[in-house]
């Protein structure tokens, strides 16, 4: 766990991970200046949570990846000759204390003769854990089942579905809260639940899949400021504090806990707002509020919101999200049923079907065809093509072709379902020559 930037070790960057479990256990950070660390989670109580920290050298942390270090004099023999505690209590930073390096207690250190190189084991071990964890599936009960050996199963990487389900009711218990593990990891943190009636399992692939991608595309669109064109496509700068990586699937449902790639240890990047937001909008089931609330956001937000209650009602489950974000002490939690979503989502496309807005535009009539009733126009900078209006098919039957005309265009943005990419549709409402009077 990193300590605030605020803390005297000041902005700490995570950078390798060797271990995780629910959070990363032993890993090394940077700090400003590129300064590595190597950290291990040494104790945890009811009291407080405690981490190690020891500032390492270049030279120093390649002799512990290639096996030269054990972990044990990492922290004992620290070249500075001090290390730092970091504590937390109830998953937020408390304090940091001091300490030479070979006054630490041994029950908080690692085992001696613990290198690198061991505790990254082989893919190929997996496979022993999820035997056991299958075969072991008649032959427990979940008092009887040793805690020790599901931790042990757990740090494994199988499959959760092949693993028994007196382990996975272990583990579900054991899951760490989303605005615990958003403290700790200094990243948003959100759980994805659908539960269907009845005690169903299934959800069709297809389905689950959409639920996914239209999740990263709205927090994409949230993430942006409320103000800003609709043209062009979310910049990158923006786009790298919105990306989610699924980080964990939820034992024995369809949940997936996703988090930020970035970290947020410099307050809200545009994640940390984007998620408070979505929360928001899962939560409104008033037609007004809902609109006053698509308001205050970016345009495109409106389309892929449409685009995610759509996807939620395909699933034919009632969703549940839930967030933490770093620095608030509570869940962010909000729900919707499937007909809720089928709801939201035919009021939104009745919303989208008007026009964003209409232009003025001077070019050239290029084309015209009365029988698709579609036009093209254009001049030296851009051109714009779509459908004519049905009050404007008479006066453009009286225009000329390859004259310059003055056109008001409405343009819509629509979004293609299986991308996600935006266009834009454009009808010809009116139109005259430019020696006409303008259209109003």
């Amino acid at each position: 766990m990193l300590p605030p930037p605020s803390s005297p070790l000041g902005p700490l960057k995570l950078d390798k991970v060797f271990i995780e479990y629910d959070s990363p256990q032993l890993f090394t950070c940077k700090d400003a200046t590129g300064s590595h660390f190597l950290a291990v989670h040494a104790f945890e109580d009811e009291q407080s949570d405690q981490w190690i920290y020891v500032r390492l050298s270049t030279r120093r942390l390649r002799q512990l990846k290639q096996g030269h270090l054990d972990l044990y004099d990492a922290f004992r023999k620290a070249e500075s000759g001090h290390i730092d505690i970091v504590y937390f209590k109830d998953g937020f930073f408390n304090r940091i204390e001091t300490t030479r390096s070979d006054e630490i207690r041994n029950d908080i250190m690692p085992e001696r003769h613990t290198f690198l190189t061991s505790i990254i084991r082989p893919i190929q071990k997996i496979d022993s854990a999820s035997n056991y964890a299958t075969l072991s599936n008649d032959s427990y009960e979940f008092e009887d089942l040793d805690a020790g050996r599901v931790l042990a199963i757990a740090s494994e990487s199988a499959p959760m579905w092949e693993i028994s389900p007196v382990v996975i009711d272990y583990l579900k218990r054991m899951r760490t809260p989303v605005h615990v593990a958003a403290e700790r990891s200094h990243r948003v943190v959100a759980d994805i639940v659908l539960k269907q009636a009845e005690s169903a399992v299934n959800v069709p692939l297809a389905a689950l899949g959409a639920l996914l991608a239209t999740t990263q595309r709205l927090v994409d669109a949230l993430g942006q400021p409320p103000s800003g064109g609709m043209r062009g496509p979310i910049g990158s700068a923006l786009a790298q504090w919105t990306k989610l990586d699924a980080v964990a699937p939820f034992p024995s449902s369809f949940g997936i806990r996703v988090e930020t790639r970035e970290t947020s240890m410099f307050g809200d990047t545009g994640g940390q707002r984007a998620v408070e937001l979505m929360v928001s909008l899962i939560a409104i089931r008033d037609e007004s509020v809902l609109r006053a609330a698509l308001e205050n956001v970016h345009k495109r937000a409106l389309l892929h919101y449409k685009m995610f209650v759509k996807a939620v009602a395909k699933t034919g489950s009632d969703l549940n999200f839930s967030a933490g974000v770093p620095g608030t002490p509570s869940i962010l939690e909000a729900s919707m049923r499937a007909n809720e979503a089928e709801a939201v989502y035919q009021w939104l496309d009745s919303v989208v079907q008007k026009d964003d807005a209409d232009i003025t535009f001077e070019g050239r009539l290029v084309g015209v065809s009365l029988k698709s009733r579609t036009f093209l126009l254009e001049n030296e900078k851009e051109s714009y093509e779509g459908r004519i209006a049905e009050e404007c098919l008479k006066e453009v039957d009286q225009k000329r072709v390859n004259m310059m005309h003055v056109a008001i265009i409405g343009v819509r943005t629509e979004l293609n379902e299986a991308t996600g990419e935006e266009y834009q549709r454009y009808t010809l409402k009116k139109i005259s020559a430019l020696d006409d009077e303008q259209p109003q």
